[in-house]
């Protein structure tokens, strides 16, 4: 039905038209009208030149699964400490307190000065480079305590600050950069608090000195070049990362999440609430590691019972309102869709999943491309909706994934 052996110029409309006939669906409302833009079958190929780019999450690379990693030692002090993801530490070699005072969950384990912490300590160390010369930040005040702020770039002159007892809340799906050109200091009962699809996989705190964080929980990956140090009791929901002078102490009692497979890939570029009142949440859950072949995307908080199907691009793009339509579609140059029978189909519970098949991709103009490591795909869905009695289209954010 999709699938050709002959290419076709045909419009966006006409295609999502012909997909929502195959499941009973009127086109009406449903295509997006993209003048001049030409379609190919199959692989759905769609050129979209002069496209503007979004700013996607910073890739972590090697250091993706790592929790904690210092530079010259990594300190558990006192008892109860668990950290779910590696512990790494180099040049240095000094690990102590694990396990009699810290615990790693299986199957993420410590490595001294070996070939996985000298790579993720260069992914670090480059990380690190890329957010200082990040660049659109706004200048913020050093308090943060009582503040509400939603995705972007914050650059302090110097220190920053949480009060005790105050919260920072992160609201809205999308990439958080905090550039911090001193010391930054979370007091304790303080909280940084998550809203409306903000994770703490897209918040990223560059600290030029020493982090230290004695509040209830703290949200991120924090990179600095002295120190990492977590109070008493205290909850990381991120990574705590320094560069190769730094070293990272857990004094006690403290949580550090990063379940590498529930963080793969990079958010960017989410599109307005749909029907639900929610922004639909795209994320990858399996391997990156071409090799294993186990990969998923799922899509949450999108309208019961409507039509929609994964998108995929090797570029970014931003088109707001494509025809008229609801959403961002935040995919550009060769756009393909994976249409194919178990592909396509009807959002259940809220949800859709697509087991993707990294040696079967849609490709421009046919399908049969084989993803290879290194390779850089970015990935949309894309679904029906109703709003105000008004059928339109709609999407989720975006993910970014380098495979491995």
């Amino acid at each position: 039905m999709l699938r050709t052996t002959k290419m076709y110029a045909t419009s966006l409309t006409a295609l999502l038209g012909c997909a929502s006939l195959l499941y009973g669906a009127s086109p009406a409302g449903v295509g997006i009208a993209l003048p001049g833009v030409g379609i190919a079958l199959p692989g759905v190929g769609i050129t979209l030149p002069g496209v503007g780019i979004t700013l996607p999450g910073p890739l972590l690379g090697d250091a993706q699964c790592f929790a904690v990693l210092g530079g010259s030692t990594v300190t558990a002090a006192g008892t109860g400490t668990v950290v779910a993801g590696d512990v790494g530490t180099t040049p240095g070699t000094s690990i102590t307190g694990f396990p009699a005072g810290a615990t790693v969950v299986a199957p993420s384990s410590t490595h001294s000065n070996d070939g996985a912490a000298i790579t993720a300590q260069a992914a670090t160390t480059a990380l690190y480079t890329s957010l200082v010369g990040t660049g659109g930040a706004a200048v913020i005040a050093a308090e943060l305590g009582g503040l509400t702020l939603n995705p972007g770039t914050y650059v302090f002159s110097s220190s920053a600050n949480i009060a005790a007892g105050t919260t920072l809340s992160l609201d809205g799906a999308g990439v958080y950069i905090f550039k911090v050109g001193s010391a930054i200091t979370a007091n304790v009962h303080s909280n940084v608090l998550l809203l409306n699809g903000a994770s703490p996989s897209q918040i990223f705190w560059q600290v030029t000195s020493a982090a230290t964080l004695n509040g209830v929980t703290f949200s991120g990956t924090v990179i600095a070049q002295a120190a990492i140090t977590l109070g008493v009791g205290a909850t990381l929901n991120g990574r705590a990362l320094t560069t190769a002078a730094g070293a990272v102490t857990m004094a006690g009692s403290n949580t550090v999440n990063v379940p590498c497979d529930s963080i793969i890939g990079s958010n960017y570029c989410s599109s307005p609430v749909n029907s639900t009142g929610q922004q639909g949440q795209l994320a990858a859950t399996g391997s990156i590691l071409v090799a294993a072949n186990n990969l998923t995307l799922t899509v949450t908080q999108v309208p019961e019972g409507k039509l929609g199907f994964i998108m995929a691009s090797r570029t970014k793009g931003l088109i707001t309102n494509p025809g008229g339509n609801s959403g961002n579609l935040c995919l550009g140059g060769n756009i393909m869709s994976f249409q194919r029978a178990g592909e396509i189909g009807l959002t259940a519970g809220g949800t859709f999943s697509l087991v993707l098949p990294l040696n079967n991709f849609p490709g421009y103009p046919y399908f049969g491309v084989s993803v290879m490591a290194g390779d850089t795909w970015n990935f949309q869905f894309w679904h029906q909706d109703v709003v105000d009695g008004t059928s339109v289209t709609n999407y989720s954010n975006a993910l970014e994934l380098r495979f491995q």
